[in-house]
């Protein structure tokens, strides 16, 4: 399936790709060159020689890779969600990964032992791994956006107090669960399934949401469970 006309990509992607396909494009912000996406079949990576290649990557990063690897991660939760349901039982509870690759468990209601069981349950899941994979992807996204962004103005995003995103502030601001049931709304319809990979493509617009939040939220990085790994 090639992305000639990108026509069931987020808005974003899209119109990005048909202005740079559009050679007489009088729109300085956007590059003339033509564009060929090629083949959608999960992750996509291109050349970032150049802030024209860091916003695309950037770009495709946000909107692609980062739908993709949260799809990933909700297929992951759905799979283990009888155990998870067997230790939480209802209450309140949510993860994320520290700087230093910890697994985090954030909950007012579950003891210690139970948190130490969920982060368990989500160790051997493989959650973890992929949590710190989506981390990769949202930091790399955001950085060659920002480095885009000294060439095209467009490229700069959304947020409020010249938040950067690096591994220690996406441990401060997501939450794995909060995180995923924005990413999985999808108000415009997209087609959530090509080539048997699926995607939640609200991924970034909840990302940049989170990110928008910074420093209003509360900060609970010194107060989430550190999962013991090697028990």
């Amino acid at each position: 399936m090639k992305l000639d006309k990108v026509s069931y990509l987020p808005t974003s992607l899209n119109s990005y790709a048909e202005k740079a396909k559009n050679k007489n494009s009088e729109d300085t912000q956007y590059p003339s060159i033509e564009v060929s996406f090629g083949e959608l079949n999960g992750f996509v990576d291109i050349p970032v020689d150049d802030a024209f290649g860091k916003w695309v990557q950037g770009r495709i990063d946000l909107n692609l890779n980062l739908a993709k690897m949260a799809a990933d991660l909700s297929d992951t939760l759905d799979r283990v969600n009888n155990d998870i349901i067997a230790v939480t039982r209802g209450r309140r509870w949510d993860f994320s990964i520290s700087s230093e690759n910890q697994l985090t468990i954030f909950s007012d209601d579950l003891s210690d032992t139970e948190k130490q069981q969920l982060g368990d349950i989500l160790n051997n899941a493989g959650a973890d791994s992929q949590l710190m994979q989506l981390r990769d992807i949202a930091v790399r996204g955001s950085q060659n956006l920002k480095d885009a962004a000294t060439v095209y103005a467009s490229a700069k995003l959304p947020v409020t107090n010249n938040f950067e995103l690096d591994n220690s502030s996406f441990s401060q601001v997501f939450r794995a669960r909060d995180f995923l049931n924005g990413a999985k709304e999808n108000p415009l319809e997209f087609v959530s399934e090509i080539n048997n990979k699926k995607y939640l493509w609200n991924s970034a617009a909840t990302l940049i949401n989170l990110m928008g939040n910074y420093p209003f939220e509360f900060d609970q990085s010194e107060c989430g469970h550190i999962v013991d790994t090697h028990i």
